[in-house]
């Protein structure tokens, strides 16, 4: 019904995946332009409060 409201289909949205899941690679232009290699992996994000434990330094890398 949310999709709906917004004039949305489900069929517009990517699929859900978990956090910290590699989706592919970054494009060729986009490597070149940022000068970095074409098998550098796109990862989708972590929630804002598990990444705010990491970067305040309460958890350290790897621990939990």
């Amino acid at each position: 019904q949310l999709l709906g409201w917004a004039g949305l289909t489900e069929a517009q949205l990517p699929p859900l995946v978990p956090s910290a899941s590699v989706i592919g690679t970054v494009l060729p232009a986009v490597a070149e332009a940022w000068g970095i290699t074409p098998d550098t992996k796109v990862v989708t994000a972590t929630g804002d409060v598990h990444s705010a434990v990491v970067g305040s330094g309460a958890l350290g890398d790897y621990e939990g």
